[in-house]
């Protein structure tokens, strides 16, 4: 990509509107992908080079004046910048684009001009603040002047990677459906020269190999790789006895619904699947299904060497739960990228299994010392006075090369080993090479309907025989930073979809088993066809209300942080009130998560002391998770309903949750008859609180004799009769 500020600033070429060969499809999906990032940017660039002193540009979040220091380390191609008093206290993310425009540019910026940067992590020490380090995009840097900064609202680290594996990539994996449109779907080709029957002994009830459930350290995931024996997920199975089993009689396994039996049945005999489902339907299931049944006949595809399957998908969050669901089949997991969430996945991440090869002096020598030699070199370049800047930063650029190389050599002989190999979108593209070169055969895609066409042909390697795609296109169309390209060129259309679209077959889950009905009927709009599985209908009622589903309309005014995003403290408040009135019906903390759509009120929520175990997560990172009680919005009036005395009780902001205190009605005395046949004199309270007894104690002292001096519902203690 070149980032040059006037190439930037140039009108965009044409992009081709149909394609008739791979060359022309990829073109047009890198020039589309190109004009996405490119096209907004254009936009504030060309803004903030003729105003240079407005605070507020287009796509520009500003984070305040900085300083220049000399070249982080030895270890990092860049530099630091120092903050001078006026700056955000949020760092940008790393990998976001960074503007630098020279503080003494008043008017119209000139030379020395804007320069384009791009955030570097730094992981600071214990108790150390992260340093804000930045490496060169765009002309130099002037060491001398203070520089404005901005952070571009278009995450680069989404677009740099796809954009370069497309501008090398000369095939299409399965172009004959991606590109020529055939819609009449084979088999994946092991499929047709296998000899093997395929089996289905996993799907069995009460059947399941290898079902380790507790996490492993990184130490036995290590080992666990390092196996010389091959220790497959198949070898309990005795191949030659196994009975042939046709895929039809798939539909007599009952842990599947019928839609879910149909969709497993394309998914193993096509090269090519699209699965699509509504929310609670059963995507994930299905993908972990096929994972199970694919492993269980890995002798079927991955007869000589070892080959990986790759999944792929959209965000972090979804990557760490579908690889959680996969661990029961087998530890053999591997996740490609540093930004999992999940402690049951963090043994198997690429980044602590090479760390603790490191710490255990575990590594391959040979790699060990040609990567100290690396870094010695990089520190005595950064201490040779007479090697000029540019020289410098030759040498260090062909180094940090050398040792990347180092380090995927190192690498690769962990995924060879490995049964699945897990990556988010982003980092498909970005690890691509490394991919590539493992030739996995097999690829599922979940959330599909999220992913850009143009990014999913940079992730799919080009030995790809079999391609799963789950996802819904009727739910979340792809992210795009140009609106106008989405509508003038429908870039917005995933790769999912424009194969639905365009005629592929497809297989449609139709049982939902997740909301309870009053909830599901509102998808029906929508999903005409979606079905209610009979265990939702069982489901026992949320105790303290009188409904399932409410929608509220409220008026608190809200607030913006120095960031962009949005807070509201009532709302939070009023969150958080009704949280804590659930916990007191009984509820589970853990069972009740409250969603907000901004960072900023996570931030507040978490500031608000809301009950411990109650989750609190963005609409964004819980896509895919469910729970029993879900908060997202309030306002107007809740009627909250006392399941003592059928009461009703209004709310309508934080303060009105005065009137139902400890979980009660407040309307009435609670009188629960008790064990001593007394009742409960409180004020009607919910179930965490405990019932008390106010009468005098009828019982005597068994020593003396003398009537008790204490209340029924106190212990008795040490007599204390004067």
């Amino acid at each position: 990509m070149d980032w040059n500020l006037a190439t930037l600033l140039k009108p965009p070429d044409k992009i081709p509107k149909n394609w008739d060969s791979n060359k022309s499809y990829l073109e047009r999906q890198y020039k589309l992908l190109l004009e996405d990032f490119v096209q907004p940017l254009r936009d504030a660039l060309s803004e903030l080079q003729n105003n240079p002193t407005s605070p507020n540009i287009s796509n520009l979040k500003f984070l305040g004046s900085y300083k220049i220091s000399q070249q982080v380390s030895h270890k990092f191609l860049g530099y630091q910048l120092i903050s001078i008093g006026n700056s955000c206290d949020e760092l940008p993310l790393p990998g976001s684009l960074v503007v630098l425009v020279p503080e003494t540019c008043r008017s119209r910026v000139q030379d020395p001009g804007i320069v384009l940067t791009k955030a570097e992590l730094d992981v600071p020490k214990e108790g150390q603040k992260a340093e804000f380090r930045i490496s060169i995009l765009s002309e130099d840097i002037e060491n001398s002047l203070v520089y404005k900064v901005y952070e571009y609202s278009v995450y680069l680290e989404a677009y740099i990677h796809h954009l370069k594996v497309l501008a090398n990539s000369e095939n299409v994996p399965l172009s004959k459906y991606v590109v020529d449109a055939d819609t009449q779907i084979e088999q994946p080709e092991y499929l047709k020269k296998t000899k093997f029957p395929i089996t289905f002994n996993s799907l069995k009830k009460n059947r399941s190999y290898n079902a380790q459930t507790t996490p492993l350290t990184v130490n036995e995931v290590y080992t666990l790789l390092m196996k010389k024996k091959d220790d497959k997920f198949e070898t309990n199975i005795d191949i030659e006895k196994c009975e042939e089993i046709n895929f039809e009689d798939l539909d007599n396994y009952e842990l599947l619904d019928d839609s879910q039996n149909k969709s497993i049945k394309c998914c193993l005999s096509q090269e090519i699947s699209l699965v699509q489902g509504p929310p609670g339907t059963g995507k994930s299931l299905i993908g972990t299904t096929l994972v199970q049944l694919l492993l269980e006949n890995k002798h079927v595809w991955c007869e000589k060497s070892n080959y990986p399957i790759l999944v792929i998908c959209y965000t972090n969050s979804a990557l760490d739960q579908f690889l959680e669901g996969l661990l029961p089949y087998t530890q053999k997991v591997v996740r490609l990228g540093g930004r999992s969430r999940s402690t049951v996945i963090e043994s198997h991440t690429v980044s602590n299994i090479r760390q603790y090869m490191k710490d255990s002096q575990l590594r391959n020598q040979n790699l060990y010392t040609q990567e100290r030699e690396l870094y010695s070199k990089m520190s005595q370049l950064t201490l040779n006075a007479q090697e000029s800047q540019e020289n410098i930063k030759d040498l260090m650029k062909r180094y940090s090369e050398e040792l990347e190389s180092l380090i995927v050599q190192e690498t690769k002989s962990l995924f060879r080993r490995a049964d699945i190999l897990g990556v988010t979108s982003t980092g498909a593209a970005k690890y691509f090479n490394i991919i590539n070169d493992l030739q996995p055969r097999i690829v599922l895609v979940e959330e599909a309907g999220e992913i850009l066409e143009s990014h999913m042909q940079a992730c799919i390697p080009a030995s790809t025989q079999q391609l799963i795609l789950i996802g819904d296109h009727m739910q979340l169309r792809p992210q795009v930073a140009s609106y106008a390209l989405a509508r003038e060129e429908k870039h917005d259309i995933s790769l999912f979809e424009r194969l639905i679209n365009s005629g592929l077959p497809y297989s449609q889950l139709n049982t939902q088993h997740r909301m309870v009905p009053e909830i599901s009927k509102l998808l029906l709009p929508v999903y005409p066809d979606l079905k209610n599985h009979l265990a939702v209908t069982k489901r026992t009622k949320v105790p303290g209300i009188s409904k399932s589903l409410f929608f509220l309309d409220h008026s608190f005014a809200e607030d913006q942080t120095m960031s962009g995003s949005k807070v509201n403290t009532q709302e939070g408040e009023l969150a958080r009130n009704l949280a804590k009135y659930f916990v007191e019906q009984g509820v589970e903390p853990s069972f009740i998560t409250i969603l907000t759509a901004y960072s900023g009120q996570l931030r507040l929520l978490k500031s608000l002391d809301v009950h411990p175990g109650v989750v609190l997560e963005t609409v964004d990172n819980y896509q895919g998770y469910e729970n029993r009680i879900v908060i997202l919005s309030l306002g107007d009036r809740l009627p909250l309903k006392c399941e003592v005395h059928g009461n009703s009780t209004l709310v309508a902001s934080p303060q009105d949750f005065d009137k139902v205190q400890d979980g009660g009605c407040g309307a009435e005395i609670c009188n629960h008859i008790l064990l001593c046949e007394h009742k409960c004199a409180k004020q009607c309270h919910g179930s965490r609180t405990r019932h008390s007894c106010m009468q005098l104690c009828p019982r005597k002292c068994p020593t003396a004799g003398h009537p008790c001096q204490k209340l029924c519902g106190e212990p008795c203690g040490n007599c204390t009769y004067l």
